[in-house]
């Protein structure tokens, strides 16, 4: 019987700012609302789909910035559509017409507490505020979070390239949510492991493999 390996990586990301994510919810008062974990709608959380896009488009930039032919994520009707001809972010992350094998869950925020701060609209043309355009918006913060995810891979090689791309993703600050121009959602790495069967993936390891990425 062949075994599939199995990935899982842990990143732990401190909060160096509050951060806002839209959620499709109502609150009296408030014009723009903050994402709440589907269970417990008295916790911030941040969705699978927001952190799985932003670890996506940093991997696209870095790789792109070293020649790498990759699909713009932010074009999906231009992305693979074939596993026989696929970029290295589709393999991992998937397209319109191809399934990740990576699994990202809902990152509950603890120890969190919120905010609600006031906006105005601005003409994009002439850079002056719209004028009856004044709204409010929900914020949180915490001092840090911690993301799991998961995979199945069909080899352990191409685990470990998951594994690396992730870490390469998550080495370098950016920002989550709306408001990054005002200096919001900003966070930072500052734990990082990966495993491969349960096997502690060694940093070594993941320097070496991603020496190789960037060099093929």
């Amino acid at each position: 019987m062949i075994s599939i390996p199995k990935i899982k990586i842990i990143i732990k990301f401190s909060l160096d700012s509050f951060f806002h994510i839209t959620a499709d919810r109502l609150i009296f008062g408030i014009d723009k609302a903050n994402y709440l974990d589907t269970l417990n709608e008295s916790i911030p959380a941040i969705p699978a789909s927001t952190i799985k896009g932003v670890l996506r488009q940093q991997i696209e930039n870095i790789l792109r910035s070293k020649g790498k032919n990759i699909c713009y994520s932010s074009q999906p009707e231009k992305m693979c559509s074939d596993n026989k001809n696929i970029c290295l972010t589709c393999k991992y992350f998937g397209s319109p017409r191809i399934r990740s094998p990576l699994f990202f869950e809902d990152i509950i925020i603890n120890n969190s507490y919120k905010d609600i701060r006031f906006g105005v609209g601005i003409n994009r043309k002439t850079k002056i505020t719209i004028e009856g355009n004044l709204f409010s918006y929900e914020l949180c913060f915490g001092k840090e979070f911690v993301t799991e995810i998961n995979g199945f891979l069909n080899e352990r090689e191409e685990a470990l390239i998951a594994s690396t791309l992730l870490f390469l993703g998550a080495k370098f600050s950016f920002a989550i949510g709306c408001g990054k121009t005002r200096g919001l959602g900003w966070i930072k790495l500052t734990e990082f492991e990966a495993f491969i069967d349960q096997a502690k993936i060694s940093r070594e390891e993941i320097h070496n493999c991603l020496m190789e990425v960037l060099e093929a």
